[in-house]
C-alpha cells in the first residue's frame, strides 16, 4: 500500500516537473494595430525558458525561428473580423517578409526586417513547433497578428458642421497617406436633408485634389499636407439653400496601398447658404450698449453702410479698408450672421428709425427682396454711467 501511495507521488511530481518545463511564447511584439510605423522595426518573440545558448551575435542568429508574412488576400468578414481571432490557415496569398534573426539574451528572438514594413497591412508572425534549442522544444504553434497604421482623415474642407457653404462648393478631405480615387470612390456618399427632413444621396465624382487647390486651403507648411493625400469630391450638381448635408466615408475605406482601411466611418456634416432675410433686430437698451442685426447669411459691413438710412440723419463713421470687407460674426448654433451698429452713433432721449433697402446684397449675391424698418430709443445712460 506504501509502495502504491510514493509511487503515485513520484509520477505527479514528474508531471509537474514536465508540465513546468514546457516551453512557452509569453510575449508578442507588435501585437494588433500599431500607432506608429516604428513600432515594426523589429517583431519579437519572449519565450519562457532560455532558447539560445550565449555565444557571439552571428553564431545566435543563425537560429531564426521567427517568420513574419505579408497577408495579401482581399481581408473580407469571413477570413478576418480582428486580429485577436484571425488564423493563418483562412489566407492564401502570403508572402514571406525578408529580414534577420536577433537574439536579445537567450530568451527574446526579434525578427528584423530588410525593408520597412507597408503602411495598412496586415502581417501575421510564426514560430512553429518543435523548435528545438539547448535542450528544449516548443511544443505548439506561436502566432499573431498585427496591423500596420490605416488611413485615417486628417483635416477637410469644410470643416464638421460649417456652415454657409456656397452652391458651388467642391469638398476636400486630406488623410494621413496617399489616397486613390479609384479605390476610394465606392466608399464616399453624399447625403443631402431637405428643410421637410427628406433625405436623399448625391451622385458626386471623386478624383485626387490638385497641387494649387490644396496649396490654397492648407497654404502652411506646419500644417503638413500633402498631394497625393488629398481627394476632391465635386456634387454632381449644385448645392441647394436651406438643405443640409452630410460627407460619408465609409469604415474600411482604403488608401492607396494596402488592404487595411478606416477603422469606422467618419462623416462630415455642413449646410449651404440660407434663404437671405433679416433674422434679429436690435433691442433698445440703456447707453452705451451694443446693438446688432442678425441676418440668415453674412453681409459686408460696407454693404450695410450703403444700404441702411437712419433718421434723424446720423454720420456713419468711415470704415477701415478690412473693416468694410469684415462680414461680422456667425453664431453656427443659431445660424445667423451679426453686424453691430457703431455705439457712437447714439445719444441719449432720441428716436431714431432705420431703414434698409431691399437692395442689401448678402455675399453670395442674394438680395434682401423687400425694405426692412425698425426704430431704436428713445435711450438713456446706463445708471453707472
Amino acid at each position: 500500500m506504501k509502495k502504491n501511495i510514493f509511487s503515485g507521488f513520484y509520477l505527479c511530481a514528474a508531471l509537474s516537473v514536465s508540465a513546468a518545463a514546457q516551453v512557452q511564447v509569453v510575449s508578442k511584439t507588435p501585437y494588433g494595430p500599431i500607432a506608429d510605423m516604428n513600432a515594426a522595426r523589429a517583431i519579437a518573440a519572449t519565450f519562457s525558458r532560455p532558447m539560445a545558448a550565449l555565444s557571439s551575435a552571428e553564431k545566435m542568429g543563425e537560429a531564426c525561428p521567427l517568420e513574419v508574412f505579408e497577408i495579401k488576400d482581399a481581408l473580407t468578414a469571413e477570413n478576418y473580423r480582428d486580429f485577436s481571432s484571425a488564423a493563418l490557415e483562412n489566407f492564401k496569398d502570403i508572402k514571406p517578409v525578408e529580414g534577420r534573426c536577433r537574439w536579445q539574451g537567450t530568451q527574446t528572438v526579434s525578427f528584423e526586417p530588410a525593408a520597412p514594413l507597408k503602411t495598412a497591412v496586415l502581417y501575421v508572425g510564426r514560430i512553429k513547433k518543435g523548435f528545438s534549442a539547448v535542450g528544449q522544444t516548443l511544443e505548439e504553434d506561436a502566432e499573431w497578428f498585427f496591423e500596420t497604421t490605416r488611413p485615417a482623415l486628417k483635416e477637410s474642407a469644410p470643416h464638421n458642421d460649417q456652415r454657409w457653404l456656397p452652391l458651388d462648393t467642391v469638398l476636400y478631405a486630406a488623410f494621413t497617406m496617399p489616397m486613390s480615387s479609384s479605390r476610394a470612390r465606392d466608399m464616399i456618399k453624399l447625403e443631402e436633408t431637405a428643410p421637410d427632413g427628406g433625405v436623399k444621396e448625391v451622385l458626386i465624382g471623386v478624383r485626387l485634389a490638385k497641387e494649387e487647390e490644396i496649396k490654397k486651403i492648407w497654404p502652411h507648411p506646419w500644417q503638413n499636407i500633402s498631394t497625393g493625400t488629398v481627394l476632391a469630391v465635386r456634387p454632381a450638381a449644385k448645392l441647394k439653400p436651406d438643405h443640409a448635408y452630410a460627407l460619408r466615408f465609409g469604415a474600411g475605406l482604403t488608401a492607396a496601398e494596402g488592404s487595411l482601411g478606416l477603422t469606422e466611418e467618419r462623416v462630415i456634416n455642413f449646410e449651404s447658404w440660407y434663404t437671405f432675410r433679416l433674422k434679429e433686430f436690435p433691442k433698445d437698451a440703456c447707453l452705451p450698449d451694443s446693438f446688432s442685426l442678425g441676418f440668415s447669411n453674412p453681409v459686408k459691413y460696407s454693404e450695410l453702410y450703403k444700404r441702411m438710412l437712419v433718421s434723424p440723419f446720423t454720420a456713419m463713421p468711415p470704415l477701415t479698408p478690412g473693416a468694410a470687407n469684415d462680414d461680422g460674426y456667425q453664431d453656427d448654433n443659431k445660424r445667423t450672421s451679426y453686424l453691430s451698429l457703431p455705439q457712437g452713433m447714439f445719444k441719449p432721449d432720441t428716436l431714431y428709425n432705420f431703414k434698409i433697402s431691399p437692395e442689401l446684397t448678402d455675399i453670395f449675391g442674394n438680395k434682401l427682396g423687400e425694405a426692412a424698418d425698425f426704430q431704436l430709443g428713445p435711450m438713456a445712460y446706463c445708471p453707472y454711467w
